[in-house]
Protein backbone atom coordinates (compact mmCIF):
# COMPACT_ATOMS: atom_id res chain seq x y z
CA UNK A 1 0.00 0.00 0.00
CA UNK A 2 2.83 2.36 0.86
CA UNK A 3 4.41 1.83 -2.56
CA UNK A 4 1.12 2.60 -4.33
CA UNK A 5 0.66 5.81 -2.37
CA UNK A 6 4.24 6.80 -3.06
CA UNK A 7 3.74 6.34 -6.82
CA UNK A 8 0.65 8.52 -6.64
CA UNK A 9 2.59 11.22 -4.84
CA UNK A 10 0.46 10.97 -1.71
CA UNK A 11 2.26 11.70 1.53
CA UNK A 12 1.57 8.88 3.92
CA UNK A 13 2.58 6.90 6.96
CA UNK A 14 1.70 3.22 7.17
CA UNK A 15 1.94 1.73 10.68
CA UNK A 16 1.63 -2.05 10.96
CA UNK A 17 3.20 -2.72 14.36
CA UNK A 18 4.08 -1.14 17.68
CA UNK A 19 0.49 -0.28 18.69
CA UNK A 20 -0.72 -2.95 21.09
CA UNK A 21 -3.46 -3.20 23.66
CA UNK A 22 -2.55 -3.80 27.28
CA UNK A 23 -4.56 -6.71 28.76
CA UNK A 24 -6.06 -4.35 31.34
CA UNK A 25 -6.77 -1.55 28.87
CA UNK A 26 -10.42 -0.87 28.13
CA UNK A 27 -11.40 -1.56 24.54
CA UNK A 28 -12.60 2.01 24.01
CA UNK A 29 -9.49 3.55 25.57
CA UNK A 30 -7.39 1.52 23.12
CA UNK A 31 -9.48 2.43 20.08
CA UNK A 32 -9.41 6.12 21.07
CA UNK A 33 -5.62 5.98 21.37
CA UNK A 34 -5.29 4.38 17.93
CA UNK A 35 -7.63 6.87 16.27
CA UNK A 36 -5.74 9.80 17.80
CA UNK A 37 -2.45 8.32 16.52
CA UNK A 38 -3.97 8.10 13.04
CA UNK A 39 -4.25 11.92 12.91
CA UNK A 40 -0.79 12.54 14.35
CA UNK A 41 0.24 14.76 11.40
CA UNK A 42 -2.84 16.91 11.89
CA UNK A 43 -2.18 17.29 15.61
CA UNK A 44 1.59 17.88 15.62
CA UNK A 45 2.38 18.97 12.03
CA UNK A 46 2.60 22.52 10.77
CA UNK A 47 0.34 22.24 7.73
CA UNK A 48 -3.32 23.17 7.89
CA UNK A 49 -6.01 20.74 6.86
CA UNK A 50 -9.69 21.18 6.12
CA UNK A 51 -11.15 17.71 6.60
CA UNK A 52 -10.15 14.33 8.01
CA UNK A 53 -11.55 11.25 6.28
CA UNK A 54 -11.56 8.29 8.68
CA UNK A 55 -11.85 4.74 7.32
CA UNK A 56 -12.30 1.53 9.27
CA UNK A 57 -11.22 -1.80 7.80
CA UNK A 58 -14.24 -1.75 5.51
CA UNK A 59 -15.15 -2.08 1.85
CA UNK A 60 -16.22 1.27 0.40
CA UNK A 61 -16.48 3.05 -2.94
CA UNK A 62 -14.45 6.01 -4.14
CA UNK A 63 -17.68 7.80 -5.09
CA UNK A 64 -19.01 7.46 -1.53
CA UNK A 65 -15.80 8.82 -0.03
CA UNK A 66 -15.93 11.81 -2.39
CA UNK A 67 -19.60 12.38 -1.56
CA UNK A 68 -18.78 12.54 2.15
CA UNK A 69 -15.99 15.04 1.48
CA UNK A 70 -18.17 17.22 -0.74
CA UNK A 71 -20.98 17.27 1.80
CA UNK A 72 -18.54 18.01 4.61
CA UNK A 73 -16.83 20.92 2.88
CA UNK A 74 -19.95 22.46 1.35
CA UNK A 75 -18.45 22.38 -2.15
CA UNK A 76 -21.83 21.60 -3.63
CA UNK A 77 -24.84 23.61 -4.71
CA UNK A 78 -25.88 25.91 -1.87
CA UNK A 79 -22.42 25.87 -0.33
CA UNK A 80 -23.49 24.92 3.20
CA UNK A 81 -21.23 22.24 4.62
CA UNK A 82 -21.48 19.96 7.64
CA UNK A 83 -19.22 19.39 10.62
CA UNK A 84 -19.25 15.63 10.17
CA UNK A 85 -20.66 13.28 7.52
CA UNK A 86 -20.88 9.50 8.00
CA UNK A 87 -21.53 6.43 5.91
CA UNK A 88 -23.92 3.60 6.81
CA UNK A 89 -22.41 0.16 7.43
CA UNK A 90 -24.14 -3.18 7.08
CA UNK A 91 -23.88 -6.87 7.91
CA UNK A 92 -25.89 -9.87 6.82
CA UNK A 93 -27.74 -12.46 8.87
CA UNK A 94 -29.80 -15.26 7.35
CA UNK A 95 -29.62 -13.55 3.97
CA UNK A 96 -31.08 -10.32 5.38
CA UNK A 97 -29.17 -7.05 5.06
CA UNK A 98 -29.00 -5.37 8.49
CA UNK A 99 -27.70 -2.03 9.80
CA UNK A 100 -24.50 -2.59 11.76
CA UNK A 101 -23.35 0.33 13.89
CA UNK A 102 -26.35 0.78 16.16
CA UNK A 103 -24.13 1.31 19.21
CA UNK A 104 -22.94 4.66 17.82
CA UNK A 105 -25.79 5.83 15.60
CA UNK A 106 -28.46 8.03 17.21
CA UNK A 107 -31.21 9.84 15.33
CA UNK A 108 -31.96 13.55 15.71
CA UNK A 109 -33.97 12.80 18.88
CA UNK A 110 -31.16 10.77 20.46
CA UNK A 111 -32.83 7.37 19.82
CA UNK A 112 -30.57 4.47 18.86
CA UNK A 113 -30.85 2.95 15.41
CA UNK A 114 -32.19 -0.57 14.94
CA UNK A 115 -30.66 -3.42 12.96
CA UNK A 116 -33.77 -4.10 10.88
CA UNK A 117 -35.78 -1.63 8.79
CA UNK A 118 -36.98 0.87 9.67
CA UNK A 119 -33.54 1.54 11.18
CA UNK A 120 -34.71 4.90 12.52
CA UNK A 121 -37.65 5.54 14.85
CA UNK A 122 -38.25 9.10 13.67
CA UNK A 123 -40.63 8.90 10.68
CA UNK A 124 -39.28 12.00 8.93
CA UNK A 125 -35.69 10.79 9.17
CA UNK A 126 -36.65 7.35 7.87
CA UNK A 127 -38.40 8.95 4.88
CA UNK A 128 -35.21 10.83 4.06
CA UNK A 129 -33.20 7.63 4.48
CA UNK A 130 -35.49 5.69 2.13
CA UNK A 131 -35.28 8.58 -0.39
CA UNK A 132 -31.46 8.44 -0.04
CA UNK A 133 -31.29 12.03 1.14
CA UNK A 134 -28.71 13.13 3.75
CA UNK A 135 -30.28 13.22 7.21
CA UNK A 136 -29.41 14.95 10.47
CA UNK A 137 -28.39 12.71 13.36
CA UNK A 138 -27.09 13.16 16.88
CA UNK A 139 -24.15 10.80 16.29
CA UNK A 140 -22.87 8.34 13.69
CA UNK A 141 -19.77 6.62 12.31
CA UNK A 142 -20.63 3.79 9.97
CA UNK A 143 -17.07 2.73 9.16
CA UNK A 144 -16.27 5.90 7.21
CA UNK A 145 -16.62 9.51 8.37
CA UNK A 146 -15.48 12.92 7.18
CA UNK A 147 -14.87 15.30 10.10
CA UNK A 148 -13.94 18.98 10.08
CA UNK A 149 -10.25 19.27 11.02
CA UNK A 150 -11.10 22.29 13.21
CA UNK A 151 -12.79 19.91 15.65
CA UNK A 152 -9.31 18.64 16.57
CA UNK A 153 -7.15 21.72 15.92
CA UNK A 154 -9.28 24.64 17.13
CA UNK A 155 -11.41 22.94 19.77
CA UNK A 156 -8.77 20.39 20.79
CA UNK A 157 -11.30 17.58 20.95
CA UNK A 158 -9.88 14.06 20.93
CA UNK A 159 -11.18 10.53 20.69
CA UNK A 160 -11.46 9.26 24.25
CA UNK A 161 -13.00 6.87 26.69
CA UNK A 162 -15.70 8.17 29.01
CA UNK A 163 -14.90 9.81 32.33
CA UNK A 164 -16.52 8.32 35.48
CA UNK A 165 -20.31 8.87 35.60
CA UNK A 166 -20.34 9.92 31.93
CA UNK A 167 -22.02 7.50 29.56
CA UNK A 168 -19.62 4.64 28.74
CA UNK A 169 -20.27 5.06 25.05
CA UNK A 170 -17.92 4.37 22.14
CA UNK A 171 -15.10 6.76 21.32
CA UNK A 172 -16.98 7.75 18.15
CA UNK A 173 -20.20 8.67 19.95
CA UNK A 174 -18.25 10.60 22.59
CA UNK A 175 -16.59 12.55 19.77
CA UNK A 176 -20.05 13.55 18.53
CA UNK A 177 -21.19 14.48 22.04
CA UNK A 178 -18.15 16.72 22.48
CA UNK A 179 -18.83 18.28 19.08
CA UNK A 180 -22.36 19.18 20.13
CA UNK A 181 -20.92 20.74 23.30
CA UNK A 182 -18.79 23.17 21.21
CA UNK A 183 -21.60 23.89 18.71
CA UNK A 184 -20.17 21.69 15.96
CA UNK A 185 -23.52 19.95 15.66
CA UNK A 186 -24.13 19.63 11.91
CA UNK A 187 -23.69 15.84 11.92
CA UNK A 188 -25.07 14.10 8.83
CA UNK A 189 -25.58 10.50 7.73
CA UNK A 190 -25.52 9.82 3.97
CA UNK A 191 -27.56 6.67 3.16
CA UNK A 192 -25.94 6.13 -0.26
CA UNK A 193 -22.45 5.95 1.25
CA UNK A 194 -22.41 2.30 2.28
CA UNK A 195 -19.65 0.23 3.85
CA UNK A 196 -19.31 -3.34 5.08
CA UNK A 197 -16.71 -5.68 6.56
CA UNK A 198 -17.31 -8.35 3.91
CA UNK A 199 -17.34 -7.85 0.14
CA UNK A 200 -20.59 -9.75 -0.53
CA UNK A 201 -22.37 -7.65 2.08
CA UNK A 202 -20.93 -4.46 0.60
CA UNK A 203 -22.10 -5.45 -2.88
CA UNK A 204 -25.62 -6.18 -1.61
CA UNK A 205 -25.81 -2.90 0.32
CA UNK A 206 -24.50 -0.90 -2.61
CA UNK A 207 -27.08 -2.46 -4.91
CA UNK A 208 -29.94 -1.75 -2.49
CA UNK A 209 -28.92 1.85 -1.74
CA UNK A 210 -27.76 2.73 -5.25
CA UNK A 211 -26.27 6.17 -5.62
CA UNK A 212 -28.75 8.21 -7.73
CA UNK A 213 -27.61 9.39 -11.14
CA UNK A 214 -28.11 12.98 -10.02
CA UNK A 215 -26.60 13.14 -6.56
CA UNK A 216 -28.96 14.66 -4.00
CA UNK A 217 -26.79 16.87 -1.81
CA UNK A 218 -29.41 19.07 -0.21
CA UNK A 219 -28.55 19.13 3.49
CA UNK A 220 -31.33 18.94 6.06
CA UNK A 221 -31.98 22.09 8.13
CA UNK A 222 -30.15 22.45 11.48
CA UNK A 223 -31.76 20.58 14.37
CA UNK A 224 -31.82 21.44 18.09
CA UNK A 225 -29.93 19.37 20.63
CA UNK A 226 -31.99 16.35 21.71
CA UNK A 227 -33.47 16.44 25.21
CA UNK A 228 -31.76 13.14 26.01
CA UNK A 229 -29.72 10.44 24.31
CA UNK A 230 -30.01 6.70 24.82
CA UNK A 231 -26.91 5.49 26.64
CA UNK A 232 -25.98 1.84 26.12
CA UNK A 233 -22.88 1.54 28.32
CA UNK A 234 -19.86 -0.72 27.98
CA UNK A 235 -18.34 -0.11 31.39
CA UNK A 236 -15.68 -2.71 32.15
CA UNK A 237 -12.52 -3.75 30.36
CA UNK A 238 -13.65 -7.39 30.47
CA UNK A 239 -16.96 -6.71 28.69
CA UNK A 240 -17.18 -7.81 25.07
CA UNK A 241 -20.85 -7.10 24.46
CA UNK A 242 -23.21 -4.16 24.78
CA UNK A 243 -26.43 -5.08 26.56
CA UNK A 244 -28.95 -3.16 24.46
CA UNK A 245 -31.76 -4.18 26.82
CA UNK A 246 -30.19 -2.02 29.56
CA UNK A 247 -29.94 1.30 27.72
CA UNK A 248 -30.91 4.35 29.78
CA UNK A 249 -31.76 7.99 29.12
CA UNK A 250 -28.90 10.47 29.47
CA UNK A 251 -29.54 14.21 29.20
CA UNK A 252 -25.83 14.61 28.22
CA UNK A 253 -25.66 18.35 28.89
CA UNK A 254 -25.50 17.76 32.64
CA UNK A 255 -21.95 16.41 32.33
CA UNK A 256 -20.67 19.47 30.46
CA UNK A 257 -22.45 21.80 32.88
CA UNK A 258 -20.83 20.00 35.77
CA UNK A 259 -17.34 19.33 34.46
CA UNK A 260 -16.85 21.29 31.22
CA UNK A 261 -15.87 20.00 27.76
CA UNK A 262 -12.90 17.59 27.80
CA UNK A 263 -10.07 18.87 25.63
CA UNK A 264 -6.42 18.20 24.95
CA UNK A 265 -3.65 20.61 26.02
CA UNK A 266 -2.27 20.00 22.53
CA UNK A 267 -0.72 17.46 20.20
CA UNK A 268 -1.17 13.83 21.14
CA UNK A 269 -1.90 14.56 24.78
CA UNK A 270 -5.23 12.99 25.82
CA UNK A 271 -8.33 15.03 26.60
CA UNK A 272 -8.69 16.32 30.15
CA UNK A 273 -11.49 17.91 32.10
CA UNK A 274 -10.96 21.68 32.31
CA UNK A 275 -12.59 22.30 35.70
CA UNK A 276 -11.57 21.56 39.28
CA UNK A 277 -14.25 18.92 39.89
CA UNK A 278 -13.29 15.26 39.69
CA UNK A 279 -16.12 12.85 38.74
CA UNK A 280 -14.18 9.87 40.13
CA UNK A 281 -14.40 11.23 43.69
CA UNK A 282 -17.50 13.47 43.60
CA UNK A 283 -20.28 12.60 46.04
CA UNK A 284 -23.93 12.77 45.10
CA UNK A 285 -24.25 16.00 47.06
CA UNK A 286 -21.39 17.46 45.00
CA UNK A 287 -23.29 16.59 41.83
CA UNK A 288 -26.56 18.01 43.15
CA UNK A 289 -24.86 21.24 44.20
CA UNK A 290 -23.14 21.57 40.84
CA UNK A 291 -26.37 21.11 38.88
CA UNK A 292 -28.79 23.14 40.99
CA UNK A 293 -29.69 26.63 39.73
CA UNK A 294 -28.13 29.61 41.50
CA UNK A 295 -31.58 30.73 42.65
CA UNK A 296 -34.82 28.82 43.10
CA UNK A 297 -38.19 30.59 42.88
CA UNK A 298 -40.19 30.89 46.10
CA UNK A 299 -42.83 28.17 46.32
CA UNK A 300 -45.74 27.65 48.73
CA UNK A 301 -45.22 25.10 51.49
CA UNK A 302 -46.54 21.57 51.21
CA UNK A 303 -47.22 19.00 53.89
CA UNK A 304 -44.94 16.67 51.94
CA UNK A 305 -41.58 18.46 51.78
CA UNK A 306 -39.79 19.00 48.47
CA UNK A 307 -37.25 16.32 49.22
CA UNK A 308 -36.22 13.18 47.33
CA UNK A 309 -34.72 10.28 49.26
CA UNK A 310 -33.00 7.29 47.71
CA UNK A 311 -31.00 4.68 49.58
CA UNK A 312 -27.94 2.71 48.54
CA UNK A 313 -24.69 1.23 49.79
CA UNK A 314 -22.67 4.24 48.61
CA UNK A 315 -23.27 7.91 47.86
CA UNK A 316 -20.45 8.07 45.30
CA UNK A 317 -21.92 8.09 41.76
CA UNK A 318 -18.71 6.67 40.27
CA UNK A 319 -19.29 3.49 42.32
CA UNK A 320 -22.76 2.88 40.91
CA UNK A 321 -23.40 0.94 37.70
CA UNK A 322 -24.38 3.27 34.87
CA UNK A 323 -27.80 1.81 34.13
CA UNK A 324 -28.66 2.73 37.73
CA UNK A 325 -26.69 5.98 37.94
CA UNK A 326 -28.60 7.64 35.11
CA UNK A 327 -31.90 6.65 36.73
CA UNK A 328 -30.86 8.37 39.97
CA UNK A 329 -29.67 11.39 38.01
CA UNK A 330 -33.13 11.71 36.43
CA UNK A 331 -34.56 12.58 39.87
CA UNK A 332 -32.03 15.38 40.33
CA UNK A 333 -32.59 16.83 36.86
CA UNK A 334 -36.41 16.64 37.01
CA UNK A 335 -36.46 18.35 40.42
CA UNK A 336 -33.72 21.02 40.27
CA UNK A 337 -34.83 22.89 43.40
CA UNK A 338 -35.53 19.88 45.62
CA UNK A 339 -33.44 18.64 48.51
CA UNK A 340 -32.00 15.44 47.06
CA UNK A 341 -30.47 12.81 49.37
CA UNK A 342 -28.77 9.54 48.43
CA UNK A 343 -28.47 8.02 51.87
CA UNK A 344 -26.56 5.02 53.17
CA UNK A 345 -26.87 3.13 56.45
CA UNK A 346 -24.35 5.59 57.87
CA UNK A 347 -26.79 8.42 57.11
CA UNK A 348 -29.87 6.56 58.29
CA UNK A 349 -28.53 5.39 61.64
CA UNK A 350 -28.01 8.80 63.34
CA UNK A 351 -31.40 10.00 62.05
CA UNK A 352 -33.29 7.08 63.63
CA UNK A 353 -31.12 6.33 66.69
CA UNK A 354 -33.62 7.89 69.10
CA UNK A 355 -36.58 6.03 67.65
CA UNK A 356 -37.99 3.25 69.82
CA UNK A 357 -37.70 0.83 66.89
CA UNK A 358 -34.00 1.52 66.34
CA UNK A 359 -32.87 -1.65 68.22
CA UNK A 360 -35.15 -3.76 66.02
CA UNK A 361 -33.69 -2.21 62.84
CA UNK A 362 -30.18 -2.76 64.18
CA UNK A 363 -30.89 -6.44 64.80
CA UNK A 364 -32.05 -7.26 61.24
CA UNK A 365 -29.50 -9.36 59.37
CA UNK A 366 -31.26 -9.77 56.01
CA UNK A 367 -30.12 -6.94 53.72
CA UNK A 368 -33.40 -6.36 51.89
CA UNK A 369 -35.45 -6.40 55.08
CA UNK A 370 -33.12 -3.98 56.82
CA UNK A 371 -33.30 -1.63 53.83
CA UNK A 372 -37.11 -1.63 53.87
CA UNK A 373 -37.38 -1.01 57.59
CA UNK A 374 -34.64 1.62 57.57
CA UNK A 375 -36.26 3.71 54.86
CA UNK A 376 -39.64 3.61 56.64
CA UNK A 377 -37.97 4.91 59.81
CA UNK A 378 -35.92 7.54 57.96
CA UNK A 379 -38.83 8.92 55.94
CA UNK A 380 -40.94 9.00 59.08
CA UNK A 381 -38.42 11.46 60.48
CA UNK A 382 -37.71 13.69 57.45
CA UNK A 383 -40.62 13.22 55.03
CA UNK A 384 -40.40 13.59 51.25
CA UNK A 385 -40.54 11.44 48.14
CA UNK A 386 -38.99 8.01 48.39
CA UNK A 387 -37.83 6.32 45.15
CA UNK A 388 -35.95 3.08 44.64
CA UNK A 389 -32.66 3.51 42.82
CA UNK A 390 -34.01 1.51 39.87
CA UNK A 391 -36.76 4.05 39.13
CA UNK A 392 -36.73 6.69 36.41
CA UNK A 393 -38.34 10.10 36.91
CA UNK A 394 -40.21 10.56 33.63
CA UNK A 395 -41.87 13.77 34.87
CA UNK A 396 -41.53 16.15 37.77
CA UNK A 397 -43.78 15.35 40.74
CA UNK A 398 -44.13 19.03 41.63
CA UNK A 399 -47.57 19.42 40.05
CA UNK A 400 -48.72 15.93 41.02
CA UNK A 401 -48.30 16.32 44.78
CA UNK A 402 -50.73 18.88 46.19
CA UNK A 403 -50.15 21.19 49.16
CA UNK A 404 -52.49 19.21 51.43
CA UNK A 405 -51.44 15.69 50.43
CA UNK A 406 -50.12 13.70 53.40
CA UNK A 407 -49.30 10.39 51.74
CA UNK A 408 -49.22 9.67 48.00
CA UNK A 409 -48.68 6.21 46.58
CA UNK A 410 -49.25 4.45 43.29
CA UNK A 411 -50.06 0.87 42.41
CA UNK A 412 -47.37 -1.49 41.27
CA UNK A 413 -50.03 -3.94 40.17
CA UNK A 414 -53.76 -4.58 40.39
CA UNK A 415 -54.21 -7.98 38.80
CA UNK A 416 -57.72 -8.89 37.80
CA UNK A 417 -56.91 -12.57 38.53
CA UNK A 418 -54.99 -13.77 41.61
CA UNK A 419 -53.37 -16.58 39.59
CA UNK A 420 -51.67 -13.97 37.40
CA UNK A 421 -50.30 -12.18 40.47
CA UNK A 422 -48.71 -15.42 41.68
CA UNK A 423 -47.28 -16.19 38.25
CA UNK A 424 -45.70 -12.72 38.07
CA UNK A 425 -44.24 -13.00 41.60
CA UNK A 426 -46.43 -10.42 43.34
CA UNK A 427 -47.19 -10.99 47.01
CA UNK A 428 -50.74 -9.65 46.58
CA UNK A 429 -53.03 -9.21 43.56
CA UNK A 430 -53.22 -5.50 44.38
CA UNK A 431 -49.84 -4.17 45.39
CA UNK A 432 -48.94 -0.60 46.38
CA UNK A 433 -45.86 0.97 44.80
CA UNK A 434 -43.24 0.24 47.45
CA UNK A 435 -40.65 1.48 44.95
CA UNK A 436 -42.04 5.05 45.02
CA UNK A 437 -44.22 6.93 47.49
CA UNK A 438 -44.37 10.31 49.20
CA UNK A 439 -45.06 11.16 52.82
CA UNK A 440 -45.24 14.00 55.26
CA UNK A 441 -42.97 13.79 58.36
CA UNK A 442 -44.47 11.96 61.36
CA UNK A 443 -47.05 10.39 59.08
CA UNK A 444 -49.86 8.38 60.61
CA UNK A 445 -49.75 6.16 57.52
CA UNK A 446 -46.08 5.31 58.12
CA UNK A 447 -46.88 4.73 61.79
CA UNK A 448 -49.25 2.02 60.60
CA UNK A 449 -46.63 0.57 58.24
CA UNK A 450 -44.01 0.50 61.01
CA UNK A 451 -46.42 -1.16 63.42
CA UNK A 452 -47.35 -3.87 60.91
CA UNK A 453 -43.76 -4.55 59.84
CA UNK A 454 -42.60 -4.65 63.48
CA UNK A 455 -45.30 -7.15 64.29
CA UNK A 456 -44.20 -9.42 61.44
CA UNK A 457 -40.53 -9.12 62.38
CA UNK A 458 -41.36 -10.09 65.96
CA UNK A 459 -43.56 -13.04 64.94
CA UNK A 460 -41.54 -14.80 62.22
CA UNK A 461 -43.47 -18.06 62.60
CA UNK A 462 -46.51 -16.36 61.12
CA UNK A 463 -44.46 -15.37 58.07
CA UNK A 464 -43.07 -18.87 57.63
CA UNK A 465 -46.61 -20.24 57.53
CA UNK A 466 -47.38 -17.86 54.67
CA UNK A 467 -44.27 -19.00 52.83
CA UNK A 468 -45.35 -22.62 53.16
CA UNK A 469 -48.86 -21.78 52.01
CA UNK A 470 -47.45 -19.96 48.97
CA UNK A 471 -45.74 -23.22 47.92
CA UNK A 472 -43.55 -21.81 45.19
CA UNK A 473 -40.48 -19.61 44.85
CA UNK A 474 -37.35 -19.04 46.91
CA UNK A 475 -37.95 -18.78 50.70
CA UNK A 476 -35.19 -16.16 50.99
CA UNK A 477 -37.00 -14.06 48.37
CA UNK A 478 -40.45 -14.55 49.85
CA UNK A 479 -39.39 -13.82 53.44
CA UNK A 480 -38.61 -10.20 52.53
CA UNK A 481 -41.71 -9.95 50.36
CA UNK A 482 -44.02 -10.93 53.22
CA UNK A 483 -42.16 -9.51 56.24
CA UNK A 484 -41.03 -5.98 55.37
CA UNK A 485 -41.79 -5.55 51.68
CA UNK A 486 -44.86 -5.18 49.46
CA UNK A 487 -47.21 -7.37 51.49
CA UNK A 488 -47.16 -5.48 54.84
CA UNK A 489 -46.70 -2.11 53.10
CA UNK A 490 -49.79 -2.66 50.95
CA UNK A 491 -51.87 -3.99 53.81
CA UNK A 492 -51.01 -1.05 56.06
CA UNK A 493 -51.28 1.69 53.43
CA UNK A 494 -54.44 0.56 51.65
CA UNK A 495 -56.33 -1.18 54.48
CA UNK A 496 -54.89 0.28 57.69
CA UNK A 497 -56.58 2.73 60.08
CA UNK A 498 -54.95 5.74 58.36
CA UNK A 499 -55.84 4.69 54.79
CA UNK A 500 -58.23 7.66 54.56
CA UNK A 501 -55.13 9.89 54.48
CA UNK A 502 -53.72 8.07 51.44
CA UNK A 503 -54.02 9.47 47.93
CA UNK A 504 -53.92 6.44 45.63
CA UNK A 505 -52.84 6.85 42.01
CA UNK A 506 -53.52 4.60 39.02
CA UNK A 507 -50.97 2.00 37.95
CA UNK A 508 -49.24 4.03 35.22
CA UNK A 509 -48.44 6.98 37.50
CA UNK A 510 -45.61 5.30 39.44
CA UNK A 511 -45.32 2.02 37.50
CA UNK A 512 -45.10 3.08 33.88
CA UNK A 513 -42.86 1.54 31.28
CA UNK A 514 -43.11 -2.05 32.53
CA UNK A 515 -40.47 -4.22 30.87
CA UNK A 516 -43.16 -6.60 29.56
CA UNK A 517 -45.34 -3.78 28.24
CA UNK A 518 -48.94 -4.58 27.35
CA UNK A 519 -48.41 -8.24 28.24
CA UNK A 520 -48.39 -6.98 31.84
CA UNK A 521 -50.89 -4.13 31.63
CA UNK A 522 -53.63 -6.14 29.92
CA UNK A 523 -53.81 -8.35 33.05
CA UNK A 524 -54.59 -5.38 35.32
CA UNK A 525 -57.94 -4.20 36.62
CA UNK A 526 -59.29 -1.73 34.04
CA UNK A 527 -60.57 0.56 36.81
CA UNK A 528 -56.94 1.09 37.89
CA UNK A 529 -55.83 1.95 34.37
CA UNK A 530 -57.97 5.01 33.68
CA UNK A 531 -55.15 7.57 33.79
CA UNK A 532 -52.10 6.55 31.74
CA UNK A 533 -49.90 9.54 32.53
CA UNK A 534 -46.49 8.21 33.59
CA UNK A 535 -44.48 10.04 36.27
CA UNK A 536 -42.21 7.18 37.32
CA UNK A 537 -40.94 4.10 35.51
CA UNK A 538 -39.80 1.11 37.56
CA UNK A 539 -37.02 -1.01 36.03
CA UNK A 540 -37.29 -3.63 38.79
CA UNK A 541 -33.65 -4.72 38.87
CA UNK A 542 -34.21 -6.67 42.08
CA UNK A 543 -30.94 -5.67 43.77
CA UNK A 544 -32.28 -6.86 47.13
CA UNK A 545 -32.92 -10.41 45.89
CA UNK A 546 -30.45 -12.86 47.49
CA UNK A 547 -27.72 -13.66 44.98
CA UNK A 548 -27.39 -17.34 45.83
CA UNK A 549 -28.89 -19.46 43.07
CA UNK A 550 -30.68 -22.64 44.12
CA UNK A 551 -30.85 -25.28 41.37
CA UNK A 552 -34.32 -26.68 40.92
CA UNK A 553 -35.95 -23.86 42.92
CA UNK A 554 -38.01 -21.10 41.37
CA UNK A 555 -39.18 -21.34 37.79
CA UNK A 556 -42.28 -19.44 38.88
CA UNK A 557 -40.61 -16.07 38.97
CA UNK A 558 -39.35 -15.86 35.41
CA UNK A 559 -41.02 -12.47 34.94
CA UNK A 560 -38.95 -10.82 37.67
CA UNK A 561 -35.83 -8.97 36.54
CA UNK A 562 -33.38 -9.89 39.27
CA UNK A 563 -29.66 -10.25 39.79
CA UNK A 564 -28.77 -7.21 37.68
CA UNK A 565 -25.47 -5.78 38.99
CA UNK A 566 -25.87 -2.28 40.38
CA UNK A 567 -22.51 -1.57 42.01
CA UNK A 568 -19.19 -1.14 40.22
CA UNK A 569 -17.25 -4.42 40.23
CA UNK A 570 -20.36 -6.45 41.09
CA UNK A 571 -21.20 -9.41 38.87
CA UNK A 572 -23.84 -12.08 39.23
CA UNK A 573 -26.16 -13.98 36.96
CA UNK A 574 -29.21 -16.14 37.45
CA UNK A 575 -29.19 -19.65 35.97
CA UNK A 576 -32.26 -18.84 33.91
CA UNK A 577 -30.90 -15.63 32.41
CA UNK A 578 -31.14 -15.49 28.65
CA UNK A 579 -28.18 -14.66 26.48
CA UNK A 580 -30.52 -12.95 24.03
CA UNK A 581 -30.46 -9.81 26.18
CA UNK A 582 -26.76 -9.35 25.48
CA UNK A 583 -26.52 -8.44 21.82
CA UNK A 584 -23.13 -8.41 20.11
CA UNK A 585 -21.36 -5.09 20.19
CA UNK A 586 -22.00 -3.77 16.69
CA UNK A 587 -19.19 -1.46 15.57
Amino acid sequence: MGRVLEKLGVRHEVVTRGVTRDPQEHRIAFLARVRNLSIKQLLVGREEYDTVLFLNDVYFSVESALDLLLLRTGKVEGGRGADMVCSADFYMEGGELLFYDKWVARDLHGRKFGNRPPFIQDAGSWQRYEARHPLAVTSCWGGMAAVAASVFTEHNIRFRRNFPTECAASECELLCRDMWAVNKSAIILLPTAVTAYAHDVFAAAQQKYTRPSQTLFELPPPVPRPVSVECCPLEDACELFVDFSNCVEDSVTWFYRMYGVPNSPGGLQPARLPGPRDPSTASMQDVVKGLQPAECPPLPNKKIPRRIVQTWRTNKPAEVRQHVWFLALSWVLRHPCYDYRLVTDDDIEPAIRDHELYPLWKSISVRGMKNDFGRYLYLQQVGGIYADLDTYAARSLEELIGPDDEFVVGLEAAFAQEADAIRWAYALPTSASLHCWATSPKSEVLDTVLAEVSRRLNTPAEGYKKLLAYRRGSPAFLETLFTTGPAPFTEAVLKGPASNLVRLLDIHAFSGGHSMGEEFYRLQDAKRMMNRTVYVEHRNYGSWVPKRNSPGVQSAFDMLLANVPMLSGEWFYSPGSSSTNASPMLR
